[in-house]
């Protein structure tokens, strides 16, 4: 059984970053760069883990509508990306895990 992701952000250097290191670990990775669509996406398929770029506009609406798909035994986990200006934020948002961006320095 594959793993699946999806990475929610229209940043395409990070993007491309990602979807190596994902694909290394050979991680299907699913690019959306709208978060409302992500949104509609996720309640229709099997996604494993989710990251978002919260710099993106929507990105706080999306992760608050994700938080009934983060709760159980089948939770999802969540990765937020951010400059520097939202790491307090991010932590408050419950990210099982963040890291700052640019990634592909």
């Amino acid at each position: 059984m594959t793993l699946e992701s999806m990475v929610v952000s229209r940043d395409w250097q990070e993007v491309s970053v990602l979807e190596c290191i994902l694909g290394s670990m050979q991680i299907g990775v699913d690019v959306e760069s709208e978060p409302e669509e992500a949104r509609r996406k996720l309640t229709h398929s099997k996604i494993d883990a989710v990251i978002v770029d919260y710099d993106l506009a929507g990105a706080d609406a999306l992760v608050k509508k994700l938080e009934p798909m983060r709760r159980g035994d089948d939770a999802i986990p969540l990765v937020l990306m951010s400059g520097p200006m939202h790491h307090d934020k991010l932590r408050r948002n419950g990210a099982d895990f963040f890291f700052e961006k640019p990634v592909f320095r």
